[in-house]
């Protein structure tokens, strides 16, 4: 069988740094290939070669055993490949139909579009894609005041409208009620039936359920490929991907299963309060696959004086939105009773807290919950930046909503564990060096 897509040794190099380093891909009809893999493997820039909005440095992609490495964006659109962004790229002012008119594939000279009108034949067909996406009810409804999977499903549904022979999804379930995840999961391989897709994702528990074909990108080269059952049984995947098992504490101190926490790489040792220091880049990548239901996710923007705090369960709902906490001791004790209460209101046994580490702002309150025996765990600031989950998608200094980006990266198991040993003497409450030890320390 003739494959729908080939990638031969394909390198992308920016400025000397190289996403890609030599990736071979095959993806046949009908087939759905999930790409699985850390951030910064190279999945969402192999996506970014196949569609022309990233041109490869070496190597070859090929459509029906055509090259089209260096063809432009809108040629590769008009032989049939469709890219579905992670974040919904819809007309928000427009209604449901009207978004899916915009995308039917026509001729888009300007005198054609000003003399477009649709055929009977091309309505039905509208009304038939709207209705496998469970939005024909919600047609005359403006697509900004859908939900955020009904968003999702707009824009798959404008990808499908065009009739594409491959279509290229990155992470399609990002903020899906389980529901709707399970919804997305068989709808897929329907769309299957007619075009082959390549599905960017890092939701294991979503893999596993829905996978055939699972491909592990790491470091910009493909590691393996195969079934999930034959991936997860891979010792270099299990490594620097899924992780092993080590002992997490609940609430009340108590170790309650064996569950997979721990580091990722690429991160810049910090000092710590205690002993022993922070493993930031050990060689062992310790991966959290989800946390469970019982799990109650905290996410912390450290700030000098003010921190925000916010509360998601193991689908990244919001349990509490971001609330302010004060440096001191009385707002970490604030804070240890608000995670009381939302655990006893929403029925969590667990509760795990992630802090983007800034300065040692952070450090107080990592002493803070140790003594409380609360699990604290890190997130990347670079992982940060590239996952705002805002509308505009841009990098932003809201704390507010960057403790729900860190909560959020925590859910994910995006995160990496302190070494924390035994307890030594924090700085002093206020967060800052007094004057006297910083005078001290000038005239050393």
């Amino acid at each position: 069988m003739k494959p729908v897509l080939m990638c031969r040794d394909v390198v992308v190099d920016f400025d000397g740094f190289r996403a890609l380093q030599g990736v071979d891909l095959a993806v046949y009809p009908h087939e759905v290939r999930f790409l699985i893999g850390p951030n910064g493997a190279g999945k969402t820039t192999l996506l970014d070669v196949v569609c022309g909005r990233t041109r490869a440095t070496d190597g070859r992609v090929l459509f029906f055993s055509h090259d089209i490495t260096q063809r432009p964006e809108y040629e590769i659109v008009q032989i049939g490949i469709a890219r579905k962004f992670q974040s919904p790229s819809i007309f928000p002012f427009l209604t449901v139909w009207e978004n899916m008119e915009l995308a039917m594939r026509q001729d888009r000279r300007l005198r054609s579009v000003l003399r477009a009108k649709l055929t009977g034949e091309e309505k039905e067909m509208m009304a038939a894609q709207l209705e496998k996406i469970g939005l024909l009810d919600e047609r005359h409804r403006l697509a900004g005041s859908l939900s955020h999977g009904q968003k999702q499903w707009l824009e798959i549904g404008m990808q499908l409208i065009q009739r594409p022979q491959l279509l290229l999804l990155d992470e399609p379930i990002a903020g899906m009620s389980a529901a709707e995840r399970e919804r997305t999961g068989e709808w897929l391989h329907e769309i299957a039936k007619h075009c082959a897709v390549i599905i960017v994702e890092h939701d294991m528990d979503f893999v596993r359920r829905y996978s055939k074909q699972v491909t592990v990108m790491h470091e910009g080269k493909v590691l393996c490929e195969g079934s999930m059952d034959e991936v997860q049984q891979n010792e270099q995947v299990i490594d620097v991907y899924l992780g092993r098992s080590i002992p997490v504490r609940s609430f009340s101190g108590d170790l309650i299963k064996k569950s997979p926490l721990g580091m990722m790489q690429g991160c810049q040792t910090h000092h710590s309060p205690y002993q022993g220091g922070l493993q930031m880049n050990c060689t062992q990548n310790y991966k959290i696959d989800q946390v469970t239901e019982q799990t109650l996710v905290v996410g912390i923007d450290i700030a000098k004086r003010t921190h925000y705090a916010c509360f998601v369960d193991d689908r990244g709902r919001v349990l509490r939105k971001s609330f302010p906490i004060f440096q001191s001791k009385e707002g970490f004790r604030q804070l240890y009773e608000a995670i009381q209460e939302a655990m006893q209101a929403f029925g969590k046994s667990e509760v795990i807290v992630a802090v983007e580490p800034t300065g040692h702002y952070w450090l107080n309150l990592a002493y803070f919950l140790e003594e409380h025996e609360i699990p604290l765990v890190m997130v990347n600031p670079a992982h940060v930046c590239r996952s705002k989950e805002l509308d505009d998608n841009l990098p932003t200094k809201h704390d507010a909503k960057d403790a729900l980006v860190i909560a959020r990266l925590a859910k994910d198991g995006r995160f990496l564990v302190p070494g924390c040993c035994t307890r030594s003497k924090p700085i002093c409450a206020s967060g800052a060096r007094s004057k006297r030890s910083s005078a001290r320390n000038r005239r050393r």
